[in-house]
């Protein structure tokens, strides 16, 4: 390479002949999101010669030509990235010039996968033009993608992400599709689901016998017409099958309640647009950009009681007593098509029975939906893997994930504070929790966390967590060393690693619940310890065999003896719960346990025998007393459900956290729009902080007489214990308050109780840190798993090798 010898500025002659080669390795989101075509334009306009590949760690690029020239190039190349990729590492290194004078795009390199899969993505406004715009050949194509969006996760087989590693690989592009394909200027170029009606999938709409009644444009037509009579649709979709109704009609809606066997528990409801959204509910901003993102969740919004007769809020059947709607916009060109024939809202709901996994086979479907659907929507684009639907609402006006799966999975946590050792660890698989499982891959500094996968209470739930805990290590190659997995020995993913020790001999690891919980907030904010966490949940085993569910934590990774590491320092005054799990669907049971362990108030007794038979009080009331079929509990979810029974006279529930969230809207309802701010001005009973050993009890006791007190209106009683708690929780955190405090668990799903700690605690000039891109509840388990045992060392209290064998 020539050089002038001289310090001078170069001339351009000079850049002529003085050339500069370069190898930049970037690992991160690069694969699916447009980035070769990004790196060969930008390539083309700088005058660089070179490469660029997909690799299995991401995406390997050398680029050749004037020094001044690859400079701006490599700014760019960074800078100027595609919206939807993530650079997550960079490494640069010089080499010596070839020569070289054209830039290509070369084969994808194979290898032990590193780079990171990237979520499906909601229709881009150019594939919507092209779908609603009668001169352009794609005109109600419901596959319809680009670069910038449609099917990513849900579709790909493996890794490097090329066509052929995708269930697209049976759909040969057509010429005009090639010529997009090999276009630099086209923003399909290398686009890998790239289809149109000549070449890729195809819609149809059949009878649960399989008879097919239409194809194409006109089975959307038929589809909607069957809606609009009010018929129940199963629709296949991006990652599954909704069932469709509309949700204007009290009879189509209350039919696929019963058929699904859904109780009480809400549906969610999709329409056309923001606007039409903005009819049903009351919309902030944050709720607002959460409709209109890429990744298009399901948003919770309280409902617009100033909309008159709107017959979807006046729909019993699609969230019974919920003040609040799950509404989420078309995020496919097939529900956008769908949507604007029908023109009104719709229910878009898993296309499954309650407690089983989303179908996304077309004879699976028929087979386990034929008595709920009348008609199917099918199509011929197979689906790789289950994803469903992302939950997600506004906390502190900022976004807070419920359900992390669509748009958000499989990307990873790399936490950088809270450090994982690439070379000193293993591969992990934390397994997660026994409800609303979700798998994670620790592989070096990066946790890859699965989609959600639900409840493991049935066979064919089970069966999708099996095959979702061996996707992960099958798509990275990475098979894991350890797994990891609750301590509670029932649990079905713990059932499965201490199967996995047996058969294999791999080395089984167990993590405490609420630790775990902690772990995975600590993972996803990159908070150091040391810190202060309160892990608030329905149950979970702790460390001495008993019920925990309100505690504290005080974390250290830093200091020297193990079982200072991760210290239990406080928790709830504990109570006693009759027949354990039953509790949870009668929150009576968990009113009674408070009332027993209160001293049994007088002024409580009468709302506590309401809610029971006389044989049943007389019964329950004893075992609660004796410790008959009674666990003592912590239990921080059922102190929220006694008090709802208390207060609302909610005996029984239809479904997990009913009776909380209906205690919640009460309270929200009496702060009548005023800041939270002014929570002090609000009468509430006060949670004391007792001494006990060398633990702090924070006692919740007071609140029973409160509750049980007739003479004030329900809102005003859920408000002050949803307040008294809060300050509990401040007045104990101040104790700390040089230190960073954590909020997690299910509990801290409660918009309100998370708000009003977060105001407290700040206005004390303390920082608090609550989830936002991993679910509070047990969805972020996995996570918190994963990191925890990384972290600490077996011979914690929390941290345990081989637990289920004990």
């Amino acid at each position: 390479m020539h050089r002038r010898s001289s310090s001078s500025p170069s001339t351009s002659s000079e850049e002529a002949t003085v050339r500069r080669r370069v190898r930049l390795a970037i690992a991160g989101t690069v694969q699916g999101v447009g980035f070769r075509p990004h790196v060969y334009r930008l390539a083309r306009s700088q005058r660089i010669a070179g490469w660029i590949s997909n690799t299995s760690e991401g995406v390997l690029l050398e680029a050749e030509g004037a020094p001044s020239n690859v400079s701006a190039f490599l700014r760019r190349v960074v800078e100027e990235a595609p919206p939807h990729a993530v650079l997550a590492s960079t490494d640069l290194a010089e080499l010596s010039p070839s020569g070289e004078d054209v830039f290509r795009i070369r084969e994808s390199r194979a290898g032990a996968p590193t780079a990171w899969m990237l979520p499906d993505l909601s229709t881009c406004p150019d594939c919507l033009n092209d779908i609603t715009n009668p001169a352009n050949r794609r005109f109600d194509y419901p596959f319809t993608n680009c670069t910038h969006c449609g099917p990513r996760f849900s579709i790909i087989h493996s890794l490097p992400y090329d066509r052929e590693r995708t269930t697209m690989k049976a759909f040969k592009q057509c010429s005009h599709c090639l010529r997009e394909y090999a276009d630099p200027g086209d923003r399909r170029f290398h686009a890998q689901p790239n289809a149109c009606p000549t070449c890729g999938p195809q819609v149809w709409l059949c009878r649960p016998d399989g008879h097919v009644m239409s194809r194409r444009s006109e089975a959307l037509e038929h589809a909607a017409r069957a809606i609009l009579s009010d018929q129940v649709v199963a629709v296949k979709g991006l990652g599954g099958f909704h069932l469709v109704a509309r949700a204007g009609s009290v009879d189509a809606v209350r039919t696929l309640r019963r058929r699904k066997h859904r109780g009480e528990k809400p549906f969610a409801v999709m329409v056309r647009d923001v606007p039409a959204a903005e009819l049903l509910c009351l919309l902030e901003e944050g709720e607002r950009a959460a409709l209109r993102s890429r990744e298009a969740p399901i948003v919770l919004a309280r409902r617009n009681s100033c909309a008159g007769d709107c017959a979807v809020l006046q729909n019993p059947h699609i969230a019974p007593g919920n003040d609040r709607l799950g509404l989420m916009l078309p995020y496919t060109p097939l529900h956008h098509l769908l949507l604007r024939r029908i023109d009104e809202p719709i229910v878009a709901t898993s296309g499954n029975l309650s407690d089983e996994p989303i179908c996304t086979q077309n004879d699976e479907a028929r087979a386990r939906l034929g008595d709920i659907a009348d008609l199917f929507l099918m199509h011929n684009r197979p689906i790789e893997r289950p994803v469903d639907d992302s939950v997600v609402q506004i906390v502190c006006g900022r976004r807070q994930v419920l359900r992390r799966s669509r748009g958000f999975s499989p990307l990873p946590i790399t936490p950088r504070r809270t450090t994982r050792t690439t070379r000193s660890h293993p591969t992990l698989l934390a397994v997660g929790a026994h409800q609303k499982n979700t798998v994670a891959l620790a592989r070096g500094s990066n946790v890859f966390v699965s989609q959600h996968i639900g409840d493991l209470d049935t066979l064919p739930a089970i069966r999708a967590f099996e095959e979702a805990a061996a996707d992960l290590p099958r798509i990275y190659q990475a098979p894991a060393d350890v797994l990891v997995h609750d301590l509670h020995p029932d649990y079905g993913s713990s059932q499965y690693a201490r199967d996995q020790q047996d058969r294999f001999g791999k080395e089984a690891v167990g993590v405490q619940h609420h630790v775990a919980h902690v772990f995975s907030l600590m993972a996803e904010a990159d908070v150091a310890a040391p810190l202060v966490a309160f892990s608030w949940d329905g149950t979970g085993i702790g460390t001495d065999g008993t019920v925990w569910g309100g505690e504290c934590f005080l974390v250290d990774a830093e200091a020297r003896a193990p079982e200072d590491q991760v210290r239990r320092v406080a928790s709830l005054v504990p109570f006693p719960l009759v027949g354990g799990d039953v509790a949870a669907r009668e929150p009576r049971r968990a009113a009674m346990g408070l009332w027993t362990a209160a001293g049994k108030p007088a002024q409580v007794r009468t709302p506590i025998q309401k809610m029971f038979d006389e044989a049943e009080f007389r019964l329950i009331q004893a075992a609660a007393a004796t410790g008959l079929a009674t666990h003592e509990t912590t239990s921080a979810g059922r102190l929220f459900d006694g008090l709802a029974a208390l207060i609302l006279g909610t005996g029984h529930v239809n479904f997990e956290a009913q009776a909380a969230m209906a205690l919640e809207d009460k309270a929200w309802r009496a702060l009548e729009g005023q800041p939270l701010s002014r929570f002090a001005d609000f009468e509430s009973p006060v949670v004391n902080l007792l001494e006990e050993d060398d633990l702090v009890l924070m006692d919740w006791r007071p609140l029973i007489a409160f509750a049980a007190e007739s003479s004030q209106c329900q809102e005003a009683r859920a408000l002050g214990v949803h307040i008294a708690l809060a300050r509990g929780i401040c007045d104990l955190a101040e104790t700390y308050l040089e230190l960073p405090v954590l909020v997690t668990g299910g509990c801290f799903q409660n918009r309100l109780l998370t708000e009003l700690v977060e105001a407290s605690i700040r206005e004390r000039g303390g920082t608090v840190h609550f989830h936002r891109e991993v679910p509070p509840n047990d969805g972020g388990i996995s996570l918190g798993q994963a990191v925890a045992a990384s972290v600490f060392s077996r011979a914690t209290p929390f941290v345990r090798s081989a637990v289920g064998h004990q």
